[in-house]
């Protein structure tokens, strides 16, 4: 095989990957995956989320606190709210008292609401932590599951408009 048609194929192949890898991540992290999420208000909010807290727009994070990725999210979008005083419920399956003490280790402002059935996480798709969902003002939703970098959710939360 000439070396110009070695070069012209390793080109597709180096291009083809970095197509699909784009579709990929295109795919695993929609923009807008409010066909998957339902509507905040159809959600079944344990008791402890206050209505006016999960009025769009809104952030919520579900949380466990035996993960540190978790811990890191919570801090991230804690920090992130109260800085651009966006609303933020932080949500997680947690007894009381671990709750209470990861609230207080990791020096949160914002309340846990404590899901101990997981009816949240479930309706949202996902068995995953730490599960974060942008509800936007228009009623579109933005679903990110796992923390594969804090920049990531940094630029999440900086492209969230209230």
């Amino acid at each position: 095989m000439p070396d110009a048609h070695r070069f012209a194929l390793s080109a597709l192949l180096v291009l083809g990957s970095a197509v699909l890898a784009g579709l990929a991540v295109a795919v695993s992290t929609p923009r807008y995956a409010g066909a998957r999420i339902p509507a905040a208000g159809e959600l079944p909010w344990p008791p402890g989320a206050a209505a006016a807290e999960r009025r769009p727009p809104f952030v919520l994070l579900y949380v466990d606190s035996h993960c540190a990725h978790c811990s890191r999210a919570a801090i991230l979008v804690d920090s992130v709210a109260a800085a651009r005083g966006l609303r933020a419920v932080i949500v997680t399956r947690d007894t009381p008292e671990d709750a209470s003490a990861y609230r207080a280790r990791l020096a949160l402002r914002r309340p846990l609401v404590l899901d101990s059935s997981a009816a949240l996480l479930h309706a949202l798709g996902t068995r995953s932590v730490p599960t974060l969902v942008l509800f936007h003002a228009d009623g579109a939703r933005q679903l990110v599951v796992g923390l594969t970098s804090e920049a990531r959710y940094r630029d999440t939360l900086a492209g969230f408009e209230r």
